[in-house]
């Protein structure tokens, strides 16, 4: 059955989760509701599923999903790389387990692939459950003096898609083709390289397609220690930095930089008792340690 479902389907989801199931019931919802074209979808547990989960996907009864089991912690890119092996259909979309499509968004999203050959992958902007822009869906990259430089594009809706040269791997909507072209290396800062891959062939452009919207609800924040303890570890962030500079032979800017070389080895070494969304928070919007976003606009209108 799943293989006669996937002969029919245009679009594949690959969903990574762990300790997360209400918002994976949320995010599966939204794919049921708002993907107006034939899809099927892979879920990657890492590690036995709890029963959350089983009872989840048993409520579901969607012959779509198929759950996928690693016995192993393969981390998330190799989770992803895990997940796109053996994929036929003609699209690819990484999908975080708590960000959720609105209506629209993946037809928006398919028109710019269909319309522009050139295009390889695509990504959206993602607003709070609130309707508040949270993010573009990427990042203008530049380099200069060995220093790769970040910003954000002004988003301009007149236009159907905007071009970029970074997209975060939890919201890539991609030609499956593309996957010969990179690959999620897990030794170093894996979705920064995976874009310094696609951009380095010259083959495929990136962009975000301003006519939809994903849903980005952290609303675990808080609620799943498990969730955030696994996801930080500042000796692992600084090795993972360390080989990304040596691979590429580039730098991140001052403020991040620091981050890897100094400030997450010592909140390790010192068990300073921060989780990852405590950290992100004081790097974002507004600190010392992070410029005030650039461009970005609100739009109440939007609702998961």
């Amino acid at each position: 059955m799943w293989n006669s479902l996937v002969s029919g389907s245009e679009l594949t989801f690959c969903i990574l989760t762990f300790d997360k199931t209400p918002w994976l019931e949320k995010t599966l919802k939204s794919i049921h509701n708002f993907c107006d074209t034939e899809y099927t979808v892979k879920i990657l547990s890492q590690g036995t599923p709890d029963p959350e989960l089983t009872q989840v996907l048993k409520k579901l009864d969607d012959e779509r999903i198929e759950l996928l089991i690693s016995k192993v912690n393969l981390g998330c890119a190799g989770g992803r790389k895990f997940l796109v092996k053996g994929i036929e259909t003609p699209f690819t979309m990484m999908l975080d387990d708590d960000m959720y499509l609105t209506r629209g968004s993946i037809r928006a999203a398919l028109d710019v692939l269909r319309k522009d050959p050139t295009v390889g992958a695509v990504s959206m902007p993602q607003y709070d459950p609130q309707g508040q822009l949270i993010s573009p869906g990427g990042s203008r990259l530049s380099i200069r003096n060995g220093v790769i430089n970040m910003s954000r594009p002004i988003l301009d809706y007149a236009l159907s898609w905007i071009e970029i040269q970074h997209i975060s791997g939890g919201a890539m909507l991609f030609r499956t083709e593309m996957k010969d072209y990179f690959t999620w290396d897990s030794a170093g800062l894996e979705d920064l390289d995976k874009s310094l891959q696609i951009w380095r062939t010259g083959k495929w452009k990136q962009a975000i397609a301003t006519g939809g919207r994903l849903i980005h609800d952290r609303s675990w924040v808080g609620k799943r220690p498990k969730y955030e303890q696994a996801r930080f570890n500042g000796l692992t962030l600084h090795r993972n930095y360390e080989y990304f500079r040596k691979k590429w032979g580039y730098r991140l800017t001052m403020r991040t930089h620091l981050l890897y070389e100094v400030v997450y080895p010592a909140v390790t070494i010192a068990h300073f008792p921060i989780t990852p969304s405590q950290m992100d928070s004081v790097t974002r919007k507004g600190s010392i340690l992070k410029r005030t976003h650039q461009g970005l606009t609100n739009d109440k209108s939007v609702r998961a």
